[in-house]
């Protein structure tokens, strides 16, 4: 029996992380440059996934779940930025582990009954891309990237009706992608970083934006951003939407 399960609004704070810049913060150089960021992130996370649901029952009920995943318990975004002249590459990776425990009645057959639903879910999204530098000037630096994201996602089930079920799903999708990133300098120190992509491939659609203000300072440099990730497929995938959307901040440093 097919059952659309929606895991709605979960925020937490970011562990503060060790990781490196999706935005290239200075000029090209013909020496090889690299970037990091310590940084906090609140992301929220939406969507829904195609699931079987194992009842050992017969009749047309089923066990709504529909927000089993509102507890995002752990969440990682790193990154890693190297540049050489006008070329640059980057790879960034997200982990979200959610997981949640629920009791839900359920009517089959006019017979009245609790479901508990027990979920945990690891999910990784990596992309990596390479850009070259179309725009170097005193106020902005633009770069076109293309490359792949990968989308791993896995969940661990326990139903628990009359006797105990569990079930096992994973599904892996890769996207190529091509898209923009740099940055809009208002000032000496005051900017605004960016990057947009949109990809297809396994999935239908996936898109990632992420912009926001920054303050340089002689060692780095501040940066307050928004980002958010999507992803859109059809058919018999497990993962139908996905969005990972949040503030962000960030402390910045190039070597």
């Amino acid at each position: 029996m097919k059952n659309r399960i929606s895991f709605l609004k979960s925020g937490v704070l970011g562990m503060l992380l060790l990781s490196g810049s999706v935005i290239a913060d200075t000029p090209s150089s013909d020496e090889w440059q690299y970037g990091v960021v310590l940084y906090g992130w609140l992301p929220d996370l939406s969507g829904s996934l195609l699931y079987d649901v194992p009842t050992g029952l017969s009749g047309d009920g089923g066990v709504e779940i529909g927000d089993i995943l509102d507890n995002l318990s752990m969440t990682f975004m790193g990154n890693f930025d190297a540049r050489r002249g006008k070329f640059s590459m980057f790879a960034d990776i997200i982990y979200l582990k959610l997981s949640n425990d629920k009791k839900f009645p359920i009517d089959l057959d006019q017979i009245n009954l609790e479901a508990k639903v027990s979920m945990d879910s690891d999910t990784w999204v990596a992309t990596t891309a390479a850009g070259y530098n179309m725009v170097d000037s005193q106020k902005a630096q633009v770069d076109l990237i293309g490359g792949v994201r990968y989308l791993s996602a896995g969940f661990d089930t326990s139903v628990t009706i009359l006797n105990k079920r569990t079930l096992s799903i994973s599904e892996n999708s890769w996207d190529g992608i091509v898209g923009v990133r740099g940055n809009y300098s208002f000032s000496d120190q005051w900017y605004m970083p960016f990057y947009a992509d949109i990809g297809t491939g396994d999935s239908d659609l996936t898109w990632q934006a992420m912009a926001g203000v920054g303050y340089r300072f002689g060692w780095g440099s501040m940066k307050l951003v928004y980002r958010h990730l999507a992803y859109e497929q059809s058919g018999d995938k497990f993962v139908q939407e996905l969005t990972v959307s949040g503030p962000a901040i960030g402390i910045a440093f190039s070597f």
